[in-house]
């Protein structure tokens, strides 16, 4: 299998063109070109409307064991590796205001709050992201959780931590039929096997 093939072919297991070279270890720009030419939609997933994408059952190399007893911090490395782009982060503006610094998609998806290197919580949505996160700065009507999450931020922000925002939008797929969220289950897997502080209930 040549090049060309191998980056259409993983773009049809559901990565992005960002990962696709990462695994290919070739320029992001290359990838988004072949995929391009061959007609198939760039980073992020399928709009409505459009084919989801066929889970694949083709082996795809397994991320090295979790040591028993333990799970390793999510590094923002991992997160590139795996996908997700650094599409903002957050800053405090006056009257204690979060504001964003960057434009997050506004397609469902992952979001990830890292600092220091390592991710410290991981969320998902149905919404479009930008609107998801657009939640958590002024602090007004929100639920508890949003709340909390708020104020958690306004805390690492006071002590000075850069606090990033990696979010990743993976296409949906199908399942004998029925349609999959990407997405959902990859949270549900990133946080089963890494350790995401902010995540921890009571953390």
């Amino acid at each position: 299998m040549n090049r060309t093939q191998r980056i259409i072919d993983l773009h049809h297991q559901g990565f992005e063109a960002a990962s696709i070279a990462h695994q290919l270890g070739i320029p992001p720009h290359v990838a988004e070109e072949v995929l391009r030419e061959a007609g198939l939609p760039g980073p992020g997933a399928a709009a409505d409307g459009e084919t989801a994408v066929v889970l694949a059952t083709a082996s795809v190399a397994a991320p090295p064991p979790r040591p028993r007893g333990q799970r390793p911090p999510l590094t923002t490395a991992a997160l590139a590796a795996g996908g997700f782009h650094k599409t903002g982060g957050w800053v405090v503006a006056s009257g204690k205001r979060l504001e964003i610094i960057g434009t997050p998609p506004s397609r469902p998806g992952l979001y990830a709050f890292a600092a220091g290197g390592r991710a410290l919580y991981l969320g998902f949505t149905l919404r479009k992201l930008d609107l998801r996160l657009n939640q958590y700065r002024s602090g007004e009507g929100e639920q508890a959780a949003n709340a909390r999450m708020r104020a958690r931020l306004l805390e690492e922000l006071g002590r000075g931590a850069a606090i990033e925002i990696h979010t990743v939008t993976p296409p949906d797929g199908v399942w004998s039929g029925w349609p999959v969220s990407t997405a959902s289950g990859l949270e549900v897997a990133l946080l089963k096997r890494y350790d995401l502080p902010w995540n921890r209930k009571g953390g």
